[in-house]
């Protein structure tokens, strides 16, 4: 396994644990989140999901243009998201 690989799954890991409880931060059970988890069906709205961009964009310095356009509608697509501007 190369460095660039090992990397590349400890940044996706940790991406996806902030998305998780910032989601859990806004109401969604994390018990219930997964990477197949969609917004809206862990109670979160567009209201949430523009306080879990900015977080993000502070967190991580970014600015998610794909999220804040409505291409992404569950837990994965905002780690990708997250994880495509990093690299």
């Amino acid at each position: 396994m190369s460095i660039a690989t090992v990397v590349d799954t400890a940044v996706r890991r940790h991406v996806g644990t902030r998305v998780v409880e910032i989601a859990a931060e806004l109401g969604a059970d994390p018990r219930q989140t997964t990477r197949g988890s969609r917004f809206e069906a862990l109670g979160l709205d567009s209201l949430h999901l523009a306080e879990l961009i900015q977080i993000l964009e502070y967190e991580f310095d970014l600015k998610l243009f794909a999220l804040a356009h409505g291409r992404v509608d569950t837990i994965g697509d905002a780690i990708d998201v997250v994880v495509s501007e990093l690299s």
